[in-house]
């Protein structure tokens, strides 16, 4: 005796099933893009803060002694030209406050200065050594 057995069953099935894996794979594929553009985006800030530390620092070492080149420079000048010169011309460029914080002196070693940069996502005190 042969029975009829409906086939559409198995292919309602089929198609299910696939449209299942299709919707698994595609919330796996949004899962991972968007770990993977979290990750992108928190690096990139703090390694473009170090780069803008960097360059800060260089420029204040090349213009201080650039300065103590022309006169004698104290606590007064560093403080007058990162307050009123430097500062202001960077925090116009971007997110940043730079400020003196105080220097040493001893003799017969190079006057060090330090001041304090804070970008958006670290804060650092750098210490710059001027020749006088």
């Amino acid at each position: 005796m042969v029975i009829d057995r409906p086939t559409s069953d198995r292919g309602q099935l089929v198609l299910i099933g696939a449209i299942s894996l299709a919707f698994i794979l595609l919330g796996v594929v949004i899962v991972f893009n968007s770990v993977q553009y979290t990750e992108t985006i928190d690096s990139g800030g703090a390694s473009d803060d170090i780069s803008e530390i960097r360059t800060i620092e260089s420029e204040i070492q090349t213009n201080l002694d650039t300065l103590s080149e022309n006169e004698s420079i104290n606590d007064g000048t560093v403080e007058y030209y990162i307050k009123e010169e430097y500062a202001p011309q960077k925090a116009a460029e971007g997110p940043i406050h730079i400020s003196y914080v105080q220097s040493s002196y001893a003799p017969g070693s190079p006057d060090t200065f330090k001041i304090n940069i804070t970008t958006t996502e670290i804060t650092v005190t750098k210490e710059i050594e001027v020749d006088t």
